[in-house]
């Protein structure tokens, strides 16, 4: 089960690079917790099981950190770890070692990709992010008309702004909820709708609502009969202005994704508030068949 809390640890020095790193964790509401020493990282791992990722900058004391490591495995062995050594040196583990091995000197800019790739796979499987992917751009094909571009997942705050025009839609049920933002500059949306319903020469808002609600609709549909999960749907919120902040309350970061049009995109957003990852899904055995998008 997801808790609300996160707590990044470093064990380590500081160096410039960790310190690069700590406010784009922050700015994911990641609180960052420093520790000097292996004894006190261990008395934390002993009792925090809200950690998202740690970071064992072992440049200087390989050896004793090393047992950390394995102490963190007995523990909770899918906890990220990243470790950092000294160029050139080859550590041995007891047991299943670091996710990802650094050496030397570390760009920042390398480390902040390594730690977001690693806490977006700790919140959303590869499975999970593939198959999002995949739902919008077969949406796009077969609903839309339109060849959408995937750009790379990314992980985003909860309570970042956002601007044009946007649909939040909740979904909740038995071990699972969470919400889908679905987004797009009012222009595209437009080009969009008309591409659609030529007829149709200037859509109105709620027409282009009823556009972003639809696209919100089919994504949670498929995620939920993609993965068995049983869970009712809400209503779909429209969400417009600039640079608009929807806070929520959520136990992760979101998963933002963006799809290319083009010069133009559609923003889907993807937030689990809870998931209980003991939960038994069915197996699907078939797909849903294509659906008809109605404007009403």
């Amino acid at each position: 089960m997801i808790v609300k809390k996160y707590l990044l640890i470093f064990v380590g020095s500081g160096r410039d690079e960790l310190l690069h790193l700590t406010p784009h964790l922050k700015a994911l509401n990641f609180e960052v917790g420093w520790i000097a020493q292996s004894e006190q990282a261990r008395e934390v791992l002993s009792s925090a099981d809200c950690l998202s990722l740690v970071l064992i900058d072992a440049t200087d004391t390989a050896e004793t950190e090393r047992g950390v490591v394995s102490f963190i495995r007995e523990r909770q062995p899918r906890l990220p770890i990243i470790w950092i050594q000294r160029k050139g040196a080859v550590p041995i583990f007891s047991g299943p070692p670091p996710d990802v091995i650094l050496q030397g000197h570390v760009e920042p800019d390398v480390l902040t990709a390594v730690a977001a790739t690693l806490l977006r796979e700790r919140f959303y499987t590869r499975g999970l992010v593939d198959d999002l992917v995949a739902s919008v751009v077969g949406i796009g094909r077969e609903s839309f008309g339109t060849e959408l571009t995937p750009a790379d997942p990314v992980l985003k705050s909860t309570t970042e702004q956002i601007s044009g025009l946007s649909t939040l839609l909740y979904f909740a049920g038995s071990g699972v909820a969470g919400h889908v933002i679905a987004g797009a500059a009012p222009e595209y949306l437009i080009t969009l709708h008309q591409r659609l319903l030529p007829n149709i020469a200037k859509p109105t808002l709620e027409q282009l609502a009823d556009l972003l609600g639809e696209l919100a609709n089919q994504v949670v549909g498929r995620l939920r009969s993609q993965h068995g999960l049983v869970f009712d749907v809400g209503a779909p919120l429209l969400v417009r202005g600039a640079n608009v902040v929807v806070r929520q309350v959520a136990g992760s970061p979101a998963l933002l994704v963006s799809f290319h049009d083009g010069p133009s995109r559609i923003d889907i957003e993807l937030c689990l508030h809870r998931f209980d990852e003991r939960l038994t899904v069915r197996q699907v055995t078939s797909s849903l068949p294509p659906g008809e998008l109605v404007f009403l």
